[in-house]
């Protein structure tokens, strides 16, 4: 393929830090048991994050407050894959300038695709894709300063364009929730989002919200406008991220420039009494620091 160039509708492609044979080289040397299980026959073997150096964005304060703008401090949070056909990573900008955004990138190829611009300057560190209904939720926060998770489906992600529209993307479904106050992050699983808080010290905590048949939060399932959780559990503290797979459950541990851990959990979830400390956990990885 040819490469991309620099910039993409204000979006730099580029890698910020890095070439990838430099950035494999410091791996090598610094964490060598990952590096040893990595796949390099798979492409592509890692996605260079763009937007680092500069994004297309909305302007969040004057002047120009609310229109097209170009954000020179993104912090990327999270990211989703949907379908294997896209990889979404979120990020919001350090100083409050602009409003979050959302990067898509090929998954196959690891080409960036374009910018979704946001409405707001939340962190937007949960997100997650429901492959079930198409649909890709992201943690917000409301004019009362409380946790919501609001979605757009995937059609409305193909079919957007900043650079013709000059406005964000409009939310299709948004739903203000009882628990936690902050939502540090997220996972849709088997029909259930679950739904977690980050606390550096003490232990945080994790919730579930069961979604009904066309995977929005049930109506019956409501306290004051605030959406219930069906189960919650207590974690460890410092988990800024979590997946399933089929019989486990992933829990990411990051704060800071410290290396980060993975916690792998069997999944118990049903068990009484169940909670995810670091005492269950079946297995502890050393990665690199900033593993949101």
């Amino acid at each position: 393929m040819k490469p991309q160039p620099a910039l993409i509708d204000n979006t730099s492609t580029r890698s910020a830090s890095y070439p990838t044979k430099e950035f494999k080289n410091l791996l090598s040397q610094n964490y060598p048991d990952i590096y040893k299980n990595l796949n390099f026959k798979q492409k592509p073997t890692c996605y260079v994050i763009p937007g680092l150096i500069q994004s297309a964005a909305i302007k969040y304060t004057p002047p120009g407050q609310g229109q097209p703008g170009i954000a020179y401090d993104m912090d990327p949070q999270g990211l989703a894959i949907i379908d294997h056909k896209y990889l979404i990573i979120s990020a919001y900008s350090k100083s409050k300038t602009f409003d979050s955004v959302l990067w898509v990138l090929d998954f196959k190829t690891g080409r960036f695709v374009k910018t979704i611009a946001l409405n707001n300057i939340d962190h937007v560190g949960g997100i997650t894709y429901d492959e079930d209904h198409k649909r890709l939720w992201v943690a917000t926060i409301n004019q009362e300063q409380r946790a919501q998770v609001q979605s757009v489906t995937l059609k409305e992600i193909e079919k957007y364009n900043f650079k013709k529209q000059k406005k964000p993307i409009k939310f299709e479904h948004g739903t203000n929730l009882l628990v936690p106050l902050r939502t540090s992050y997220m996972t849709y699983h088997k029909n259930k989002l679950y739904i977690g808080y980050f606390d550096k010290v003490r232990g945080g905590q994790l919730f579930a919200y069961k979604l009904n048949k066309k995977g929005l939060f049930k109506k019956d399932k409501m306290q004051d406008g605030l959406a219930l959780p069906s189960e919650n559990w207590s974690t460890y503290s410092q988990i800024q991220g979590i997946s399933f797979d089929k019989n486990d459950i992933l829990l990411s541990t990051s704060y800071g420039d410290f290396n980060s851990q993975l916690l792998i959990f069997k999944n118990k979830l049903n068990k009484p009494n169940y909670n995810l400390d670091l005492s269950e956990a079946d297995k502890a990885i050393i990665l690199p620091p900033y593993m949101e």
